[in-house]
């Protein structure tokens, strides 16, 4: 994933826009992204969790989140997202793996 969240900004107790990570460059948010670190975030798409991990660890993600290629998956928030999503199922665009029902002979 581009490092998009290194040009992310929220709002602080003062009113004022300030980065949304804190870093070790004195500004990420003027890099070229391509310095940046790669970055990964939780989509909820699917949840794999060890019951050690959750019994445990009292977490539902440990420190080894399950990683989903972004080939796999379409983020839906908008009309137009899901007009997206379903223009990619249609063109036949995004890999999915439809089992055939075989007919008895």
């Amino acid at each position: 994933m581009p490092s998009l969240t290194y040009r992310m900004w929220r709002s602080g107790e003062d009113g004022l826009l300030k980065p949304l990570l804190s870093t070790e460059f004195k500004e990420p948010y003027n890099m070229p992204r391509q310095r940046l670190p790669t970055l990964y975030w939780q989509t909820g798409y699917i949840d794999v969790i060890r019951y050690k991990t959750i019994m445990k660890g009292r977490s539902l993600t440990g420190d080894r989140p399950f990683m989903i290629d972004p080939l796999y998956w379409v983020d839906i928030n908008t009309e137009a997202d899901w007009t997206y999503a379903e223009w990619l199922i249609n063109s036949n665009t995004l890999p999915i793996y439809q089992p055939q029902i075989k007919k008895a002979t």
